[in-house]
């Protein structure tokens, strides 16, 4: 009934009196300062390096509004993301954000080269950011993190050896089958690091000597047991894997701790820009996903954690504490 009146009223839909005036001046506001508007759009984290991305990889770009949030009503910025290239795929085009906030949205291409990915404003100024796509055969898209786990799920306390959980799981990352091997006697995960080698699916490996990397003393009866890092060094694992990323996706690692006494599987995850992450896997337990910059304290924990039963499998009061990582790509 209140509608029909105003419908019918000489002072119209539009006089001052009408319930929903205010409401509308609130909002022709908001617009008239969105027009006005140039936001001020950077990517976040990253900075001005123009990143690369794996092809057929989905990737979270985190991107950041610069000036001030005013905490005024309505959201100050209304924003549109497009592309003249039809591969580029965008997962999430639509934003309504103010000063100082962050927006997040996922892209891919199926394609290598170049990608334009446009931001419009409601002002019409369009702000423009590049992206390099890369066929990089070091570097996974999201299904090989899936097939790894999918993998590890059916192998943990199933299969008692380690580098032979790992050859499973890496055979059906690269597809193949020749890397699982009927007899595992008197072979090692050194042993089957020169195999991966030799058929062409390391990329790059560095052994990170014991004497180079660690602090080490005496803890009961076992000797030369690390128990920090030694002077610069505290980065060292992150470093390598960091130069051993050439673009946004996925990187699997096969490494060697304490002698061969322990293989593990080493996943890292930076298909973020800002949130890089990484996983463990081998056929003890199930392990979290942890902050990428944890990763250096979690091998020096594992490898204190390990040690002790490394020495005594081998009937020694010390072992051999280096690290070996083998970073795995397909042919």
């Amino acid at each position: 009934m209140a509608e029909e009146y105003w419908k019918s009223s000489p002072f119209g839909e539009d006089s001052i009196f009408h319930p929903s005036w205010e409401e509308k001046q609130k909002q022709l506001k908001l617009q008239s300062k969105q027009l006005l508007a140039s936001p001020k759009i950077s990517i976040k984290c990253t900075g001005t390096e123009r990143l690369k991305i794996k092809t057929d990889c989905v990737v979270s770009i985190n991107f950041i509004l610069g000036g001030k949030d005013n905490n005024w009503f309505g959201f100050e910025h209304h924003l549109e993301l497009s592309s003249n290239d039809t591969n580029l795929k965008i997962y999430n085009d639509k934003f309504d954000v103010d000063n100082e906030w962050t927006f997040i949205t996922n892209i891919s291409n199926s394609k290598t080269g170049t990608s334009n990915l446009d931001i419009k404003s409601a002002n019409n100024s369009v702000t423009t950011f590049k992206f390099d796509f890369v066929n990089e055969k070091s570097v996974f898209d999201r299904k090989a993190k899936d097939i790894l786990l999918t993998e590890n799920e059916k192998l943990v306390q199933e299969d008692k050896v380690c580098f032979r959980v790992a050859d499973k799981e890496l055979a059906l990352l690269v597809n193949d089958k020749s890397l699982i091997l009927n007899n595992y006697e008197n072979l090692s995960g050194f042993s089957r690091m020169d195999d991966y080698e030799k058929k062409g699916y390391i990329y790059k490996w560095k052994k990170f000597l014991q004497n180079v990397i660690w602090r080490r003393h005496t803890e009961g009866k076992y000797e030369l047991k690390p128990y920090d890092f030694a002077d610069g060094q505290k980065t060292c694992f992150s470093d390598f894997i960091k130069e051993t990323m050439p673009c946004m996706g996925i990187h699997v690692y096969h490494f060697i701790l304490l002698d061969g006494y322990h293989v593990l599987v080493l996943i890292v995850d930076n298909s973020n820009n800002c949130y890089p992450k990484f996983k463990i896997i081998d056929q003890l337990k199930f392990r979290e996903w942890e902050d990428f910059s944890k990763l250096d304290n979690e091998l020096l924990t594992m490898t204190r954690n390990n040690y002790e039963g490394a020495c005594n499998a081998s009937k020694r009061t010390d072992i051999n504490s280096s690290i070996n990582l083998c970073k795995i790509k397909i042919k």
